[in-house]
């Protein structure tokens, strides 16, 4: 088994659950793939609008996203909603956010106190989550 790497040497990626069994039909926790391995799963094989009589979005390239590719990809104007699911991810959040000057439009969230509190200086320290990975 694959151990999640050091905050120095971390991939943040974007999905909700730690496990990858709802998103995408794979068993396993999120943090024992690799960014490469996580980018070859099927993030929409799952995805229903019908209750299940169809999967709208199987086999359509739906992938599991590096947070600095969903930064990158934001409209210049477009606000962003973080939530940090792990403690290793506010660094990385923090270097991503202040490298790209997004703190004004970005707000990070968690469930843990501390992790608003990082110094990040976002307005807040909830929609897209954020893993870290090797």
């Amino acid at each position: 088994m694959r151990r999640p790497a050091s905050v120095g040497h971390g991939v943040l990626v974007v999905i909700h659950d730690p496990t990858l069994e709802r998103t995408t039909g794979e068993r396993g926790l999120v943090a024992t793939r690799t960014a490469a391995e996580l980018r070859t799963l099927d993030a929409g094989v799952r995805f229903t609008t019908d209750g299940g009589c169809t999967f709208q979005r199987r086999g359509r390239g739906a992938t599991i996203s590096a947070f600095d590719e969903v930064l990158d990809a934001l409209p210049e104007d477009m606000p962003c909603i973080v939530e940090r699911k792990t403690p290793a991810a506010a660094p990385l959040i923090a270097a991503a956010i202040t490298h790209r000057t997004l703190r004004e439009r970005v707000i990070v969230a968690g469930v843990d106190p501390e992790s608003t509190r990082s110094g990040c200086g976002t307005k807040a320290y909830r929609a897209s989550s954020v893993m870290t990975l090797r």
